[in-house]
């Protein structure tokens, strides 16, 4: 062991070496978007491990607040076949001979224009309408309601039969037009008579142009029709809208393809999985055909504000009678301006049994009202519309301001302007014309009803946009001040109703300048009541005042309010269970549906859920140290319970953020606990005595310090860890000296190697480098000693006195103090007590030496704290409350910059705790997940699953689990941070973790994947000391569309990486397969398994019988019948080589493969409150089904019964709560680590702390497109102390580079990797600079 020292000792190497919720699962945007809650994850995965509720610790995800009273629990058996159930999916049945095809066509949009010719009375005559030249089509994307709105009015007119969903496609039952089939025969790039050739794709045009096709080039099998539309008018009410002009626009429809439906539901139904591939186009098609018109009928008959809407929700004249009890008293508040809505979600899947079903859901949305609330008892008259302008409450779109004075505050200003950016609004005003215009409408005979609605002006569905001509300026601050707003118009004639707004007309006098308040008092004969309030821009120059705005049916802002959250939870869970899918086949049976349109694709509807058996598995057995944990229904607690691998907090560092102090308390309490489950407390000291001399608050300060921005936590984590280091390291209080102790930690060669050490305070070099001991078994010399002039080598020992009074010389690792008490650790493992006597110094023959016999010493090794001792074990912080910025503050500061991981309680959760001790016992598991490493081993449990230690399958061989999720900014520069974890040992429980950057994507860059499995792998060996042969790939965040990127960009980067470091640690390997050519192949890297777990999903599982509880019991599966049916084309093996090359020595093929399919939902958590929804687990590869890694019985194949059980029991091992998670641990501390990543990536991009450098531009799979059409190079994020060996000048071999997968690494501090290493260690001598990780867990 080579550590910066003094002399040399000759018996070095001697003796060897000392090498030893109520559990909402609240996850990712179930809150987001406007209040939607559609109950699409159960409330049933937090951290609570209690049996009474309302103990739950920490401070992030998995560490909410308890909830109230006991725990559900499963009251039936655990059957393992044929456990009922039903789902909220419902069956589409096939008539019996279908008559209709199906025809699907593209849409494009193109703005036109009306072309008049002069007749011979010199009056302009309508010739015909044309699209305007060099316009690009209107961008589906962005105008979804005005295409709905386009295409509503197409169908009125031609009286043509089609269903829409939104999206660039149409779907009928039959054929929409005619036109020559022979024309599309040409190839793709073959033009016929100058048109391009529309090809069809998947789910479009082949061609990725195509959806942008110029107009002036129509293919030959489309048809153009042309359509004037009122745009943001009450289309059918032609009083209302005269005034405004209509917009002409075109509507190319081209024709794609024809499906044969009745063979693709036979093929689905009965075909092989050979014929469903080579159909699978046209199936999927037909899949995509029924979905549009489903949701075709849902835009017909319900309301679905948004560009591209998939929920929908019932008109307001519905509401009251479709509303909970819960919801009910929000709806029928009459002075609310907002209200929920209850809707459905409806998509359409083919089943493996060849079914056609369509999943349901109820959602409820918090919505803006357009009209107050009037009770159905309440005198007849018209409902009030809900003005932006509250006279009442003296607000504007519910900001306070004075209504009678102009807003000059800029801070007001800010607010108003952005609330009325997010907000979709109506224009009214009433007209008051002069008694000529009366006189004049009377004459046409219109009635009195018909004269007020030609009076009323309504523009619908407004938003404020930029005017260019004012500075791109969207809101002005008065209507009646010329200096900020005014414009010229000419006094008209007369004015009657054919006078168009904003047109001039045959002028009396020169124009003059007015203001908009001015101009509807002498045009329209109004006088506004607010003329100094704002006015804004609807577009087209037209400015109006915001008093004439009213509420549009949109979403409301404060959706995500704690009332709002509060009252959908209380809805949810009165209907939850089966009541939740006997509710849904209700909300089917109100729908206006027209069965006609299904009718004629040859499907009728069913409202009843299907039914369906599921089986349930056995639980694991899990063992703590000094008992087994009681188990039920995926729930067990820690009461008296001693954790099976303790860890050790060996120091700790605390932050007080509270605003009275508090923090001493908890600690207190929970260092209590941690030493009731087994866990240690730094050794040699009394942990409050070190509590007292550690404990920084900011109260403390001069200068105020706020935890949630950057300097102030800075400076908080700067204090703190100074204090925690002059106490533990250097001793600046005397604590260890006066007790005759040391501080003891661990520490790590120049080498690589570590070993436990006691530190030297007395002995500080200039350099800051601190003395150290090591144990006798790894380097006996402690000091060296000056004995009559010489220079002699010696170890320090501890002479103490037994309780018979005989003196004992004992080694310093030996001697500990605890409790005031003083103890001698034996050989066995027994302590008995002490009393000190002396110190003294024993050469290498045994000769022991007093202290005054000695001249001057010092410390024979030296170390350099700041990277060869490791570091504080725990930063204890003590929030106030629960906020979210203060909490990124605190992990930015923890993870990125101070290597310290660390631990976060909020006051609010534990003063309001009923029991302290359960709730610290969360935070103690926490912890112990957290001080995990290869030292201590440490775990809460063991499991046991089919009788041995391990889970299943995954202990039979060299098994790498690896878990990866992404967490997505938003806008399109956003970027995506991407959490990675790897489990360390046989039960999956000890994981480490890693964090890369990139931009905004859906999938890893190749490069990244590579970086990512390098990190991964590294953590694994130096945990296992050994190479994986197998590994099992748990993927989260990824679409249907993506699996295919997925197979060929992030599976052959994880090929790459494991060839390459076959190459590198195994000299002379070649792979002798021909086809691999260096990029790692079935035969050369270790057997690879992909399971995509997919959350976003709508689907329900629940009991039939209500006395089973509301939910299924945890370990529910179901894989048969609502599977979709891709599950039985065999993907995930028929690509797999059975082809046994006769070169192998570690692949033994089996011989009977079994792929019935491996997909599967399971539920398995065991859920409390609310509806619990399944993962859906789709098996995209599974290598492992076909090959072993080693001959049978030793190690057997991945069945899907196999998968099963292993991925259920995995759900057992979340080192955060003590309960069976709903998503793996090794996805969900993926998800958290790079939700955390997300939360504070922004403040580290704009301090440059993070850069971006550019991906490999020679791959097209970095190049993604932007919405101009151009294309960009990805980048990836490193620190910005690496960017310099990116720049094209570090091409200079003397220039150390460190390797790609360190410099990609956010969280560097927690990596494997160490620069200052100085000779290459690891695996046979080729991972340089590596080591095991003192904390590889970030995320617990």
């Amino acid at each position: 062991m080579s550590y910066h020292g003094g002399g040399r000792y000759d018996d070095s190497r001697g003796g060897g070496r000392d090498y030893p919720d109520r559990g909402r699962d609240r996850e990712r945007g179930e809150f987001r978007g406007g209040g939607s809650y559609d109950r699409s994850r159960s409330r049933d995965e937090g951290p609570r491990q209690n049996d009474r509720g309302g103990y739950s610790g920490g401070r992030g995800r998995g560490g909410g607040g308890g909830g109230r009273g006991p725990r559900a629990t499963y009251r039936g058996a655990r059957p393992n076949l044929a456990y009922p159930v039903k789902t909220n999916m419902f069956a589409l049945t096939p008539k019996p001979n279908v008559t209709e095809d199906g025809y699907q066509y593209l849409v494009t949009v193109f703005q036109a224009k009306k072309v008049f010719t002069v007749g011979e009375d010199e009056k302009r005559i309508f010739s015909h309408s044309e699209i305007i030249p060099n316009k690009e089509p209107v961008d589906a994307t962005r105008a979804g309601e005005l295409i709905r709105c386009i295409l509503n009015r197409l169908r009125r007119v031609e009286t043509l039969s089609f269903a829409y969903d939104g999206n660039s496609l149409i779907n009928s039952a039959g054929p929409l037009f005619e036109f020559d089939p022979d024309n599309l025969m040409a190839d793709p790039g073959e033009t016929n008579g100058g048109h391009e050739v529309v090809k069809a794709g998947k789910y479009g045009p082949e061609d990725p142009g195509g959806h942008n096709i110029s107009a002036a080039k129509k293919p030959p099998n489309s048809k153009d029709f042309f359509i004037s539309v009122k745009k943001n008018s009450e289309d059918e009410d032609e009083d209302t809208s005269r005034w405004i002009r209509g917009s002409s626009f075109c509507v190319r429809l081209t024709f794609i393809c024809k499906l044969d439906v009745s063979r693709a539901l036979a093929l689905v139904r009965n075909g092989s999985s050979d014929e469903k591939l080579k159909s699978l186009k046209d199936i999927e098609g037909t899949n995509r055909m029924f979905d549009n018109f489903l949701k075709d009928q849902m835009f017909n008959s319900m309301q679905s504000p948004g560009k591209n809407p998939n929920r929908f929700f019932f008109q307001a004249n519905k509401q009251e009678s479709l509303l909970g009890n819960a919801l009910q008293r929000v709806f029928q508040n009459d002075r609310k301006t907002y209200a929920p809505f209850v809707g459905l979600t409806q998509n359409v899947r083919f089943g493996e049994d060849g079914n056609v079903y369509f999943e349901a859901n109820e959602c409820v949305n918090y919505f803006n009202r357009e009209f107050f609330y009037k009770s159905p008892h309440s005198p007849p008259g018209e409902q009030r519309r809900v003005p932006l302008v509250n006279p009442h409450e003296s607000k504007i779109a519910g900001v306070s301001v004075n209504l009678k004075a102009p807003i000059n505050d800029e801070g007001k200003r800010k607010e108003i302007e952005q609330t009325l950016k997010k907000l979709t609004f109506h224009l009214e005003y009433k007209r008051n014309p002069p008694r000529e215009w009366y006189e004049k409408v009377r004459s046409k005979n219109k009635t009195d009803a018909q004269i007020e609605k030609m009076k009323t002006r309504v523009r619908k569905n407004l938003k404020i946009k930029r005017d260019d001509s004012r500075g791109k300026a969207c809101i002005l601050w008065a209507a009646d001040d010329p200096q900020i707003y005014s414009f010229e118009k000419r006094k008209p004639r007369n004015r009657d109703a054919t006078t168009q707004e904003n047109q001039d007309e045959e002028p009396t006098e020169p124009p003059i300048k007015i203001t908009l308040a001015e101009y509807f008092m002498q045009h329209h004969g109004i006088r506004l009541m607010y003329p100094s309030l704002p006015i804004v821009h609807i577009g087209d120059k037209n400015w109006y005042p915001v008093e004439m705005l009213y509420q549009a049916f949109d979403r409301t802002k404060d959706a995500n309010s704690p009332g709002h959250v509060s009252d959908l939870l209380q809805h949810f869970d009165s209907i939850a269970g089966n009541k939740y899918v006997e509710r849904t086949s209700s909300l089917l049976k109100q729908l206006d549906f027209n069965d006609d349109s299904f009718e004629k694709i040859g499907l009728v509807r069913s409202c009843e859920p299907v039914q369906l058996s599921a089986k349930v598995l056995d639980q694991p057995r899990l063992k703590f140290g000094n008992q087994d944990a009681s188990v039920n229904n995926g729930d067990w607690n820690l009461n008296r319970m001693e954790f099976a691998k303790p860890s050790e907090l060996s120091s700790f560092a605390v932050i007080d953020f509270s605003r009275d102090g508090r923090a001493k308390d908890y600690i207190v309490n929970l260092f209590n606990v941690m030493q009731r489950h087994g866990m240690a407390l730094p050794c040699n000291v009394h942990p409050s005595r070190a509590l007292d001399k550690v404990y920084f608050s900011p109260r403390e300060n001069r200068e105020p310090c706020f935890p949630d921005t950057q300097a102030g936590a800075f400076y908080a984590f700067d204090q703190s860890i100074s204090k925690a280091k002059k106490f533990f390291w250097y001793d600046t209080s005397k604590e260890y000296r006066s007790h005759y102790t040391w501080f003891k930690s661990r520490c790590t060669s120049e080498t690589g190697e570590n070993s436990e050490c006691l530190l030297l305070p007395d002995y500080v070099s200039e350099e800051g480098k601190i003395g150290v001991m090591l144990p006798t078994s790894v380097y006996p010399p402690t000091h060296v000693i000056e004995l009559r002039g010489e220079e002699l080598l010696v170890r320090l020992m501890v002479v103490v006195a037994l309780e018979n009074r005989n003196e004992v010389t004992i080694d310093p690792f030996d001697f500990i103090y605890e409790k005031d008490v003083y103890y001698a650790l034996q050989n066995n493992g027994s302590r008995h007590k002490v009393n000190f006597s002396r110190y003294v110094y024993e050469s290498r023959d045994g000769t022991r030496h007093d202290f005054s016999t000695v001249g001057r010493s010092r410390a024979h090794i030296l170390i350099d704290p700041t990277w060869q001792l490791s570091p504080i074990s725990m930063m204890l912080v003590y929030l106030e409350e629960n906020d979210k910025k203060t909490y990124s503050m605190v992990k930015m500061t923890s993870q990125f910059f101070k290597g310290i991981p660390s631990q976060c309680c909020v006051h609010a959760k534990f003063s309001a705790q009923r029991s302290k001790d359960q709730y610290c016992s969360n935070i103690a598991l926490k912890m112990n997940t957290k001080l995990m490493n290869v030292y201590n081993q440490g775990r809460g449990w063991n499991t046991i699953s089919n009788g041995k230690n391990g889970i299943a399958w995954i202990s039979e061989a060299p098994t790498m689990v690896m878990g990866v999720d992404m967490s997505h900014g938003i806008f399109q520069e956003a970027a995506s941070v991407i959490g990675g974890s790897v489990c360390l040992d046989e039960g999956c429980m000890q994981l480490a973790q890693t964090m890369r950057v990139t931009s905004k994507s859906h999938t890893i860059p190749f490069e990244i994947m590579s970086d990512i499995t390098k990190t991964l792998f590294i953590h694994f060996f130096h945990h296992r000391k050994l190479k994986p042969t197998r590994i099992l790939f748990y993927r989260a965040g990824v679409s249907e569309g993506d699996f295919d990127t997925v197979l060929r960009r992030e599976v052959a980067a994880i090929r790459k990486c494991f060839f390459d470091i076959r190459t590198e640690t195994e000299p002379g390997f070649t792979c002798e397969n021909p086809t691999c050519e260096k990029g790692g192949c079935l035969y050369c890297t270790p057997l690879i398994t992909v399971v995509v777990c997919q959350t976003q999903h709508n689907i329900k599982i629940v009991p039939i019988d209500d006395h089973d509880g509301n939910n299924v019991p945890s370990g529910t599966i179901v894989d048969k019948k609502v599977i979709d049916y891709k599950n039985s084309l065999k993907k995930a093996t028929r690509d797999v080589s059975r082809f046994n090359p006769g070169f192998l020595e570690d692949r033994f093929p089996v011989e009977n493969v079994i792929d019935d399919g491996f997909d599967f939902f399971m539920t398995s958590q065991g859920g409390l409150k609310g509806t619990s929804k399944p993962i859906y687990y789709r098996i995209i590869l599974n290598e492992n089904a076909v090959w072993l890694p080693q001959p049978p019985p030793v190690s057997s194949p991945l069945t899907r019964e196999t998968l099963e059980l292993i991925t259920y029991h995995m759900a057992f091992q979340y080192g955060t709560a003590t309960k069976a998670v709903r998503s793996l641990p090794v996805l969900k501390y993926s998800s958290r680590l790079a939700e955390m990543g997300l939360n504070y990536f922004s403040t580290l991009r704009n301090d440059h702390k993070v850069v971006p450098v550019p991906l490999d531009g020679k791959s097209k799979d970095n190049q993604r497109k932007l919405r101009d059409g151009t294309f960009v190079t990805g980048e990836k994020f490193v620190r910005s102390e690496f960017e310099k060996f990116f720049a094209e000048s570090t091409d200079n071999p003397d220039i150390l580079k460190p390797p790609s997968d360190f410099m990609t690494e956010m969280v560097k501090y927690f990596s494997p990797y160490e620069e200052h290493l100085q000779i290459i260690q690891g695996l046979e001598g080729a991972l340089p600079h590596t080591r095991p990780c003192a904390f590889p867990h970030l995320s617990a």
